[in-house]
């Protein structure tokens, strides 16, 4: 078995408690503008696929008899694609015309999710509301392309630079739009992190880790099951079944793995 320490995921954590992004329509439009390759260009990092990259835990292939034995009783609310192949994050470098496609995706989905352009060139929903979200962070860092992409959709990024005393309290107090955040390390994955991370219950307790705001009954019961997990298929098919419904529920937008396999 292969496990890896480092960050099996970091990424940019959509704060599901706003409105903006409870349409999961939304969320996976703003995947689409997320242009990595283009800020990876030193090929340094790889771009994140999995809440638990490069090891046996991300999600295979199309689900396993044990993955699809817990997946089963919560077909009817989760995505449908959580029951075919492993999430992959969009790309921009397979041609020329790559990054232009993955705007129009992201301008249907938005159309579909009742987003419209309005004569300034503004998206607006059927309240008249601007698209506008905010982005925190307590050190500077350019996403100066990403803005450019996302004002091509009619929709406004703002960059909030904040001193790391407020940085930390706005995360506490689940205070933000989007953030950043790296999901730590493993050696193998530990039910009580994922509870941190995606369990209801720490959804609405400030100071805990679930910065998505992810109030799932499929994620619990997963969770609960690499809790009870008696050997390592077990664990194994608990993982990957939570994997595909983190990845396809586009609770964060992927951005990077990295460390020492």
């Amino acid at each position: 078995m292969r496990t890896r320490d480092g960050c099996y995921l970091q990424s940019y954590n959509l704060n599901m408690r706003r409105p903006l992004v409870q349409d999961m329509r939304v969320r996976e439009a703003l995947g689409y503008t997320y242009d990595f390759e283009t800020l990876n260009k030193t090929k340094v990092f790889t771009r994140a696929s999995s809440a638990f990259n490069t090891s046996d835990f991300a999600a295979k292939g199309l689900p396993s008899a044990g993955e699809l034995a817990l997946l089963e009783p919560f077909r009817a609310e989760l995505p449908p694609r959580v029951f075919g192949p492993p999430f992959v994050a969009p790309r921009t470098d397979s041609d020329p015309n790559a990054l232009r496609r993955n705007l129009i995706k992201a301008r249907e989905l938005l159309e579909q999710a009742g987003w419209k352009l309005d004569p300034q060139g503004v998206l607006r929903n059927a309240k008249g509301e601007a698209f506008e979200f905010e982005y925190m962070q307590p050190l500077a860092s350019s996403i100066n392309d990403w803005q450019r992409n996302l004002e091509k959709l009619g929709i406004t990024l703002k960059a909030r630079l904040v001193d790391f005393a407020l940085y930390r309290r706005r995360l506490q107090q689940y205070d933000f739009d989007m953030v950043a955040i790296v999901d730590g390390s493993f050696t193998l994955p530990q039910g009580s992190e994922m509870a941190a991370l995606f369990g209801s219950k720490s959804a609405d307790d400030p100071g805990n880790s679930n910065y998505r705001g992810v109030k799932s009954r499929a994620a619990d019961a997963l969770i609960e099951a690499m809790n009870r997990a008696s050997t390592m298929q077990e664990l194994r098919d608990a993982a990957r079944a939570l994997d595909r419904v983190v990845m396809w529920s586009f609770w964060q937008i992927p951005d990077l793995y990295s460390g020492v396999e």
